[in-house]
């Protein structure tokens, strides 16, 4: 039987972190992958929570927009940076995961260098396989070096040769 380690939804203002294992086959972990992360209300009174097709969103007046620049207000502005919908998910991966929160990526090299930018400092180095991902290999090899990381590669699959690599 699979099992969840996850965070039950606290109440507004409970900042405890009590995590419980579900089993995935439990009605509460179902429950969770259905409604975690959305509100009750949904917008537009819709039953479910809509997807947001929006590239840009407009904000009710030009002191709206001051008011955001200046205050740094949480909203949606440009659909780069996310909308409703993706926050929705982002939600529910977070419950169902037992985490804090979710991020999503539009790709998995968006993913990938989201995750090399903000973990790595320079100094620090990358070991990867050289059977990856064209565009992964191009990145780290090519883009990486300019902020100082070392990249290496060792044969695919080669695992003592990657043990090997890690000092």
């Amino acid at each position: 039987m699979s099992h969840v380690q996850m965070a039950r939804p606290q109440a507004s203002g409970d900042d405890s972190s009590r995590k419980v294992e579900l089993p995935a086959n439990d009605p509460q972990f179902a429950t969770l992958a259905v409604h975690a992360g959305e509100a009750r209300q949904k917008p537009g009174d819709s039953i479910t929570d809509p997807i947001f097709c929006a590239s840009t969103y407009t904000f009710a007046n030009t002191q709206a927009v001051i008011d955001y620049i200046e205050q740094d207000q949480s909203r949606e502005e440009y659909g780069r940076y996310g909308n409703p919908g993706e926050r929705v998910v982002e939600r529910k991966l977070a419950a169902l995961e037992g985490g804090e929160e979710a991020i999503l990526f539009s790709s998995g090299m968006a993913a990938m260098v989201g995750l090399l930018m903000a973990k790595l400092n320079s100094g620090e180095e990358v070991i990867f396989f050289d059977e990856c991902y064209h565009r992964s290999r191009e990145f780290c090899t090519k883009h990486m070096s300019r902020f100082g990381v070392t990249t290496r590669q060792v044969k695919a699959c080669d695992y003592a040769a990657m043990e090997a690599a890690i000092t």
